[in-house]
């Protein structure tokens, strides 16, 4: 089976039904959204390490706004802000990997 077009081997099933299973106990149990946020990271993080980076920066991206949404219920103005801002380089950085920005930047390093 493949997944984002990664071959899936035991440790990955094990890794994926593992957050499959939290989320669910969690679901059922009350879930608060940082907990939520933090399964995300989660999956994000596996997705790194399968090296899927679009797809981990967009899922980061979906974690962050969790965080915000925390941010906005406890009236942390401050950081509120600074999530925004990390959020604004995560867009940008996804619009650049999208466009091919990093891969001839990596080539030219590559070079050097």
């Amino acid at each position: 089976m493949k997944l984002l077009n990664t071959k899936l081997d035991y440790f990955d099933y094990f890794a994926l039904s593992s957050i499959f299973l939290i989320s669910l106990y969690f679901i059922f149990t009350g879930m608060t959204v940082l907990l939520f946020g933090g399964i995300i990271l989660i999956l994000a993080a596996w997705l790194v390490y399968k090296g899927e980076i679009f797809v981990a920066t967009l899922t980061y991206l979906i974690a962050d706004t969790m965080w915000l949404i925390n941010a906005y219920q406890n009236n942390d103005k401050t950081g509120a802000i600074f999530i925004f801002i990390g959020m604004a380089f995560g867009l940008a950085a996804s619009y650049k990997m999208q466009i091919g920005t990093f891969t001839k930047h990596l080539k030219t390093k590559l070079k050097d």
